[in-house]
């Protein structure tokens, strides 16, 4: 036995969740875990970490008082644990008149390196720098790797110390296709050598080939558990989603109205929102973007496609106005030059903004109607009195995407797909010329993936908002898009 739950009920501030739980994971089993947004799956592993009280019941590990070695953890929290201590150090890095001193990739993976022979101790890095195609990344600044390339150096730095259970929370999110491939090649390796696995997904076809058993959660309750073989069933997965999601391998097809794209008016071309004509952003000697020529004019919603580093993140920065880059390239956002004066507030009004790197630094003690509202200010927190029809529009919005019972709730306290829902909520909520979504799909179930599909095609149709959205995978992408730019090499077409 590695460890077991015994009528065990957890407690996250007032509330009690997973009451009654009784699971016991045994040597060589690999566990997968599945339910819809808030369903308890993530407070259950941490239970196992022990950042989770057990109030009833009990928790016993087999390893003693605490694991030994430690158990390997990764998740979304864990990267924004990471993101906020680097932010912290860098008053001091200024303060010591090294501004650019922010940590590498290397020295983040080597942090947690345990004391030990040497030899064994290297060629153990070694393996994992090969396992997970790292080699290229550790020089550069942690915080300038892609969410993707972030995801595998946190699953490396993981394994350092050689833990006897890894635990996964959504593994694969933001990770391209062929990362996708070789993190699950990589995983089936590890299970191999004796390192048990648990891993959280929303998608059934994530699940890697290793993993040999299955729980299922829904509203803070265990649905039902077992052998894989014998748990991935139609009628549970249907008891679990409320329908069967869509099989390995197959695109879902949402029941939503196609949206035919927009033309432009007749007599002169649109109106240029985002205009970008031999753009090249450098870090350091790591070219990010060489040369891109790309324009989207009123009436376009683009998907913008490549690989992990490939540059999409920076593109998204520069039409935001946030990379200060821009300002030594020939930008123009909404008819005005980069550099002439304009304010920063003047072009953040205009635009809607989801990403990971802001749901990263939205870290406010607020509800989720008070971040919804904060979308009509521009802000990552409320720092003026909402009005009353502020509040109404975005209690209205909530309502429509059904995360009414959301509004009163801790924003901090949410699981990651349910704050990535509020966030949308609030990049729509002002209703803005220009949508920008990157991975908006990121960490929701098949249920709320379909509904806030099918909210964007509403949006974009109603209000005439135009929309740059970015997807690794193709079962995510609305059926308004028009238009396709594939990163790197800047190729731009209509999308058919």
């Amino acid at each position: 036995m590695l460890f077991a739950f015994d009528k065990a009920t957890l407690r996250i501030g007032e509330r009690l969740l997973l009451p009654g739980t009784t699971w016991k994971v045994r040597e060589g089993e690999h566990w997968g875990v599945l339910g819809p947004n808030g369903s308890g799956k993530s407070t259950l592993l941490r239970a196992v970490l022990g950042d989770v009280p057990v109030v009833r019941g009990s928790l016993t590990t087999f390893c003693g008082e605490t694991w030994n070695p430690p158990v390997g953890w990764v998740s979304f929290e864990l990267h924004r644990e990471i993101i906020a201590r680097e932010e912290s150090r860098d008053a001091a890095r200024w303060f010591s008149a090294s501004p650019d001193g922010s940590g590498t990739a290397g020295e983040l993976l080597l942090e947690l390196r345990p004391a030990g022979p040497r030899a064994a101790e290297e060629a153990w890095l070694a393996q994992l720098i090969s396992l997970f195609d790292l080699r290229l990344l550790l020089a550069r600044p942690f915080r300038s790797l892609s969410t993707g390339e972030i995801r595998r150096l946190l699953v490396a730095r993981a394994l350092v110390r050689r833990p006897r259970l890894l635990m996964l929370d959504e593994p694969f999110d933001a990770l391209d296709e062929g990362s996708r491939g070789m993190l699950a090649g990589a995983l089936g390796s590890l299970a191999t050598m004796g390192i048990q696995l648990l891993q959280v997904s929303h998608r059934i076809e994530e699940l890697i080939p290793a993993i040999t058993h299955v729980i299922g959660l829904r509203q803070g309750n265990v649905f039902w558990q077992g052998p894989r073989r014998r748990t991935l069933t139609p009628r549970n997965l249907a008891k679990l989603y409320g329908k069967a999601p869509d099989g390995p391998g197959v695109a879902p097809q949402p029941a939503r109205a196609a949206v035919t794209p927009r033309e432009p008016g007749e007599g002169r071309p649109p109106d240029a929102l985002v205009e970008m004509h031999e753009v090249t952003v450098r870090y350091g000697d790591r070219l990010v973007l060489d040369g891109l020529d790309w324009t989207v004019r009123r009436g376009e919603a683009w998907c913008v496609r490549g690989p992990n580093g490939s540059g999409k993140t920076t593109l998204l920065s520069l039409v935001c106005g946030d990379n200060p880059q821009a300002y030594a390239n020939d930008i123009r956002l909404f008819g005005v030059p980069r550099g002439s004066g304009e304010s920063i507030w003047d072009i953040k009004r205009r635009i809607g903004l989801l990403s990971t790197e802001f749901q990263i630094a939205y870290r406010r003690a607020l509800s989720g109607l008070e971040v919804v509202v904060s979308g009509f200010h521009d802000s990552i927190g409320l720092y003026e009195r909402s009005t009353s029809a502020e509040e109404a529009a975005a209690g209205e919005l909530l309502e429509l995407l059904g995360l009414e019972e959301l509004a009163e709730r801790d924003f901090s306290a949410l699981s990651g797909g349910q704050q990535r829902l509020i966030l949308l909520a609030r990049a729509m909520v002002k209703r803005p010329e220009l949508l920008v979504l990157d991975e908006p799909c990121q960490g929701l179930d098949p249920s709320n993936r379909e509904k806030i599909l099918a909210m964007i095609d509403r949006i974009v149709a109603s209000t005439g908002a135009n929309l740059v959205y970015i997807s690794h995978h193709r079962d995510e992408l609305p059926r308004c898009l028009t238009n396709l730019l594939e990163l790197p090499g800047g190729e731009t077409s209509r999308i058919d």
